[in-house]
């Protein structure tokens, strides 16, 4: 199996923001998966916080598919899978972090900072300038918790725990 090429996803992502929005929701993670039968993977997560039900999966799977029936964007059979993220939200985008201070992060590293390349620490905030973008966590396996700040181009992954 071969993951699809970057631009399909684009496309999938911009068709489907706005509408998913419209009912609450926000596409979050998307996957792409060529086989016999294409798999499509999306995670979705309610704009108010609250914990992603079956019946939220049923109204974004309905939403997605009307899109993907007008749009074509698979030739060919494939699956749709809509789900919540988990118990860990990986954050995408520069603009979700705000949403997200004040909760426990888990980073994968590109290169180990301090000789880890995983961190765990409360999210504190990012501060953004014409240089670098650089995330600021208050890293809990220390003993006196220090405050560590990692630039942006060095996380691999991000991942904030849900709280419900």
């Amino acid at each position: 199996m071969k993951e699809r090429d970057l631009s399909l996803n684009a496309r999938i992502i911009a068709a489907t923001d706005a509408p998913l929005a419209d009912r609450g929701y926000e596409l979050v993670q998307l996957r792409i998966v060529s086989g016999p039968v294409t798999s499509v993977d999306i995670d979705i997560d309610r704009l108010d916080g609250a914990p992603v039900s079956v019946d939220d999966c049923v109204a974004a799977s309905r939403i997605i598919s009307a899109i993907f029936d007008v749009e074509d964007f698979i030739n060919g059979k494939y699956n749709l899978n809509v789900s919540s993220p988990g118990e860990y939200r990986p954050i995408q985008k520069l603009d979700d972090f705000p949403r997200f201070y004040g909760r426990e992060a888990k980073l994968e590293l590109n290169s180990p900072i301090n000789n880890r390349k995983k961190i765990v620490g409360k999210l504190l905030r990012i501060e953004q300038n014409s240089a670098d973008t650089v995330v600021y966590l208050k890293v809990w396996c220390d003993t006196d918790g220090d405050e560590i700040a990692v630039p942006y181009r060095s996380i691999k992954k991000i991942t904030v725990r849900r709280v419900f």
